[in-house]
């Protein structure tokens, strides 16, 4: 039982594959609004294809919400007393909350004014909500996972362990999943004879302070990020912020947007991604936050480039742009550390993975 003031949640429920908790003791209330998604940006079949995706992951740190009790007693916000629980859980190592109810049920309208992320699955509406950022395999597993992770001999490589930390923590029905993964980076590997190789272990020596150092995207999150991006947001132009060797902006090409522009601070991975990409991109070489948003620009793609005071930054520039061109905007963080930024800039939670985080401008 959890306790927070007058809220409590009670967890009668558990399951070893997907988690579920059952919730009881309170009764929606109409207190706490936030923006709603712009329509543009996000339309309904975007936020049913989101929905789909959350449902169908495995991934050890979600806990479900499957029965919510409403009594007359107590009249409490849900999305509070759900946090409440959710502050809990994130100590316990998960990292997203999931609702599934039905379409009609009374805390639909409460989640969504709370900022939770929203899509209908059937008849149902599947909500969802970060509990804690980054999800890092090696802070302490969720109940009922393997502790041997947290074992593994310090001697051993960074990517090693990495490497071993992942492993342990895969669950048996995860396996096609991650089957099908290795076959999607497998083909793309070939089309395009371009090999995930990870992380590197230092920045470019060109690179700001704020600076991270480069990630490659797998090809299977960039195909599933890119699939939130709805047909109509498709005709305007897409900046990837840290582009590395271009395959974000190579893909992007290849569904449809007319233009794509990268911001790279490494001149050797720029040249790279301006040769994958020809005539077709462009590829600006220098410090992403040294430059405004482009009006163009209607979906930014970022895969963890900067600490959270850039990322601030790069928010407020964003803001910026639409300040000066209101507009349907997309953002896509890969790997966040933090979505604080976003979502002070104004910006609306839609879709939030594993892997990624999606933001759309808001409506009052």
């Amino acid at each position: 039982m959890v306790h927070d003031g007058d809220r409590s949640v009670a967890v009668v429920e558990a399951s070893r594959t997907r988690r579920r908790l059952r919730v009881s003791g309170f009764r929606a209330s109409t207190s706490g609004s936030t923006p709603l998604p712009d329509p543009a940006a996000w339309p309904r079949s975007s936020a049913e294809r989101a929905a789909r995706g959350r449902w169908r992951d495995l991934h050890p740190r979600l806990v479900t919400i499957t029965a919510i009790s409403l009594t007359e007693k107590t009249i409490t916000d849900p999305a509070a007393v759900l946090t409440a629980s959710g502050s809990v859980l994130a100590d316990l190592g998960f990292r997203r909350m999931d609702v599934r109810v039905h379409t009609g049920h009374p805390v639909v309208d409460a989640l969504q004014r709370a900022g939770w992320a929203t899509g209908r699955l059937g008849d149902d509406v599947v909500a969802s909500t970060p509990l804690r950022y980054p999800w890092d395999l090696a802070e302490p597993a969720p109940i009922g996972d393997t502790s041997l992770a947290d074992r593994l001999p310090r001697w051993l490589p960074l990517r090693v362990r990495r490497l071993g930390r992942r492993l342990l923590a895969v669950h048996l029905r995860r396996i096609p999943e991650l089957v099908h993964i290795a076959i999607t980076e497998g083909i793309a590997a070939a089309r395009t004879r371009q090999v995930y190789r990870g992380a590197r272990a230092a920045r470019s020596h060109e690179a700001p302070d704020h600076a991270f150092p480069f990630a490659v995207s797998r090809y299977r999150t960039i195909r599933e990020t890119l699939s939130r991006v709805d047909v109509g947001m498709r005709s305007t132009a897409l900046l990837d912020v840290g582009s590395g060797d271009g395959r974000v902006l190579a893909e992007a090409l290849a569904i449809g947007f007319p233009q794509v522009i990268g911001r790279e601070v490494d001149s050797e991975l720029a040249a790279r991604s301006q040769a994958l990409l020809g005539a077709r991109g462009r590829v600006d070489v220098g410090d992403a936050l040294a430059s405004p948003i482009p009006a163009e620009v209607g979906v930014v793609y970022l895969n963890n480039p900067f600490d959270s005071p850039a990322v601030e930054r790069l928010a407020e520039l964003v803001s910026a742009s639409l300040a000066a061109h209101p507009r349907p905007l997309l953002v896509i963080y890969i790997n966040p550390r933090t979505i604080r930024p976003w979502v002070d800039a104004g910006f609306v939670l839609v879709d939030v993975a594993p892997q990624f985080t999606v933001f759309v401008t808001g409506l009052s």
